[in-house]
């Protein structure tokens, strides 16, 4: 059987810290004789940490083996969503629901409360409207009202505490929060015979900020070339026509004709358009094409 070797352990070295350390309590009741400071941090005692004469020997083993720790402080927020998306048709009215959603931060550890940092919600406010108690809203929207913030009144939060149960720092007094702003943009939509060469539609709404689109247009005929229009103030800068060899974009822009068109908008009003048709003059496969502006 293999010999059991005691443990790395200085047992002399030890003994003779236990006797010291009984010797000092025995002779000073158990406090310090004089100042000291602590030149490495052990424990909970940091470097640097001083301990004036007099001083409990308690007190220290306390310090060191249970420091105080204090909880992290974390204020309340909120958060404002909205059903569907932000991009309407210009020229419309569309009425949406906004949820404002509270958080009332934290107190971490929660060391004996809720752990929560703020006292709950008491009011809702859209807009710096009327407050409610509810914390859903339905607004119209439209190009003069398009843009959303909410606000979340509390009351005041508990006294946190440290792993001790002491004070630390103040409870957050009753007040207010705002959440996040919700801008919604309006756009004319992208018209083009992508889907049925034989009817130019309405494309999905996009953004103007995305810069791109694509159409994967169906085969042509000299009689339903591809067509795609788009909103004058939307510059077109290029269009390319995907490479099927090589996997590239390649400019094709000398393919289309451009001439001026116009559209209605969602509330009647007339926009001017530049329309894109093919000039190829002959029967064409299916293909790809990619507009870019700015």
């Amino acid at each position: 059987m293999a010999d059991i070797k005691s443990p790395l352990i200085d047992l002399d070295g030890l003994n003779t810290f236990k006797e010291e350390i009984e010797s000092e309590i025995s002779s000073n009741s158990g406090k310090l004789s004089s100042p000291i400071t602590a030149s490495k941090t052990i424990g909970g005692i940091e470097s640097g940490t001083t301990y004036d004469k007099d001083t409990g020997f308690e007190v220290m083993w306390r310090d060191m083996l249970n420091p105080t720790e204090n909880p992290t402080l974390t204020a309340p927020s909120a958060a404002l969503t909205v059903s569907g998306g932000t991009l309407i048709e210009s020229g419309a009215e569309v009425e949406k629901t906004f949820t404002v959603t509270f958080n009332r931060g934290t107190i971490s550890p929660a060391n004996g409360t809720s752990g929560k940092r703020s006292g709950a919600a008491v009011g809702y406010a859209l807009n710096n409207g009327t407050e409610q108690t509810s914390n859903t809203f339905n607004s119209v929207v439209n190009s003069a009202n398009k843009t959303f913030k909410a606000t979340v009144s509390y009351e005041a939060g508990e006294q946190p505490k440290n792993n001790k149960g002491e004070n630390y720092s103040t409870p957050l007094p009753a007040g207010t929060v705002q959440s996040n702003t919700i801008t919604f943009e309006f756009v004319n939509p992208i018209y083009s015979n992508a889907a049925n060469n034989a009817v130019i539609a309405k494309e999905s709404l996009i953004s103007k900020s995305v810069k791109t689109k694509e159409f994967a247009f169906a085969a042509s005929t000299v009689s339903t070339p591809e067509v795609f229009e788009v909103d004058t103030s939307w510059t077109i800068t290029k269009v390319e026509v995907l490479n099927d060899l090589s996997g590239k974009w390649e400019n094709c822009a000398n393919e289309f004709t451009v001439s001026d068109v116009t559209h209605k908008d969602a509330g009647g009003n007339d926009v001017a358009y530049k329309r894109y048709e093919d000039n190829r003059g002959y029967n064409a496969g299916a293909r790809k094409i990619k507009i870019t502006w700015n």
